[in-house]
């Protein structure tokens, strides 16, 4: 009888120390957690942090997409503008053939443009620019201008005349003679849409540089 006594005094003797170890390391452990103590070893920062979670490598923005953002700032020493400035290779288009007939341009030039990868080349310096597009077989036509203020200016047909290119929304606004086009950066691609009536032309080019 009194073995059996003492077996069971031992018992919860043992379970009590155990107890106790168990606060003493816990309190210890929340304890050095609220004073800021960093971790020895790695193995005990990943046991005792509250977040897990995978490593991510961060990438930075493309440029015309830091640009883009910086034109959401209110800073009026960094106009909109300047999300133009680069080099762009044009990798789609709809409704070449029919904008073009409207245009009337001869059919051996209407051919020889037909899916040219079209580069386009913006410069800035304040609100002016050299916007300079190079088309398949050495064609090159360069637009020189101010925003705001009267240039002048050579059509796609290679027709010279005067314009006020303005800047509306984020969008460059050309009133060409016989058509009207607007340019736009959207995401990291120039958007240029020209119209003529009720037909317009859509090129998207992505950005080179």
């Amino acid at each position: 009888m009194w073995d059996s006594w003492r077996l069971r005094l031992t018992e919860t003797a043992g379970l009590r120390a155990s107890a106790g170890h168990f606060r003493r390391e816990h309190s210890a452990s929340r304890g050095s957690q609220r004073s800021g103590r960093v971790p020895e070893t790695e193995q005990e920062a990943e046991v005792h942090s509250p977040f897990r979670h995978e490593a991510r490598t961060w990438q930075p923005p493309s440029p015309g997409t830091q640009q883009s953002l910086r034109c959401l700032l209110p800073d009026s020493s960094f106009p909109c503008s300047m999300a133009f400035h680069g080099k762009f290779q044009a990798e789609s288009e709809k409704n070449y053939d029919e904008f073009m007939k409207r245009l009337g341009l001869p059919s051996d030039i209407l051919e020889k443009g037909r899916n040219s990868k079209v580069i386009t080349e913006v410069q800035q310096d304040g609100q002016d620019f050299t916007w300079a597009q190079s088309y398949s077989g050495g064609h090159l036509v360069t637009n020189k201008f101010t925003i705001g203020k009267e240039s002048d200016m050579v059509s796609l047909g290679g027709k010279n005349f005067k314009a006020t290119v303005k800047m509306e929304g984020g969008k460059i606004v050309f009133d060409f003679p016989n058509y009207r086009q607007t340019s736009e950066i959207v995401g990291d691609k120039l958007v240029e849409v020209s119209t003529i009536g009720d037909v317009s032309y859509e090129r998207v080019s992505k950005r080179l540089a």
